[in-house]
């Protein structure tokens, strides 16, 4: 008999109380009933902005309203990364990084007992193609060639292969292309864009949500999982979240994969 693992990648905008542009209504309502509605065994989450302060306050209360527990990387960028897990999957190990990058990185290796996988919950650096490269880099240095694994996030960057509309900066390489090469690099290091891998044409930035000028962008997808090449093999289903709550929750809509593990 098969395990079926269910992961998310969710950017929830600056942690759910505020959109950055001077709104400040608390979406964590919104955020919480799409992570439940999903159920996932494995979440990442990028932008849990406020999740450290008061002892770790928010952290656990957005972690006990989906019925999960997790780990947060406390970035200098205040964009933290937090990766959250369900029974029966729990840590074996784990450990956070955020030297070097402009917002971090929690690694787990999950078991349920049964079953170890390793996953890495990322935020890749907004603001520079280099920047990202060197990040998505330091995610694989998390990771072992053979072993499986998942690196999720919001990468920033383009899906392999992308040959859309240039309209924004920041999605554009050194020589004004679009941005493909952190995709282009995980694919190097043996993992797959389990989203594109099955076909997936969605995107998840930007929604409705928020109406300011650097959002009239042509749509695109910035959120990803991927995985080790036999993991990626059990991969039976991915995709976009789409659904009315998650257009008003966030900026990004979430990326959802399951796998079916061998027993």
């Amino acid at each position: 008999m098969s395990t079926t693992l269910r992961v998310m990648s969710y950017n929830i905008l600056f942690g759910g109380v505020s959109d950055g542009a001077g709104g400040s209504e608390d979406r964590t309502g919104l955020l919480t009933s799409v992570v439940k509605a999903v159920r996932p065994d494995v979440l990442a989450l990028n932008e849990c902005c406020g999740f450290a302060e008061d002892g770790g306050a928010r952290m656990r209360a957005f972690c006990d309203a989906v019925g999960m527990e997790g780990e947060l990387a406390v970035a200098p960028s205040g964009f933290h990364v937090a990766l959250l897990h369900r029974e029966p999957w729990r840590p074996a190990s784990k450990s956070t990084t955020t030297a070097a990058m402009h917002h971090g990185l929690v690694r787990m290796m999950l078991t349920d007992g049964t079953h170890e996988v390793n996953v890495v919950a990322t935020h890749l650096n907004p603001y520079s193609s280099l920047g990202r490269l060197q990040e998505a880099q330091m995610a694989v240095s998390q990771t072992r060639p053979g072993e499986p694994s998942l690196v999720m996030g919001d990468f920033n960057s383009l899906p392999a292969g992308y040959d859309g509309p240039l309209f924004a900066r920041r999605l554009m390489d050194e020589e004004m292309r679009p941005e493909t090469h952190v995709c282009e690099y995980f694919a190097r290091a043996g993992f797959v864009d389990v989203l594109a891998a099955r076909g997936v044409t969605s995107h998840t930035y930007p929604t409705p949500l928020v109406h300011r000028p650097n959002y009239a962008l042509a749509p695109v997808r910035l959120d990803y999982v991927m995985a080790s090449g036999e993991l990626a093999s059990a991969c039976t289903s991915a995709w976009v979240v789409e659904t009315p709550e998650a257009e008003r929750a966030s900026d990004h809509l979430p990326v959802v994969a399951e796998f079916a593990l061998g027993g």
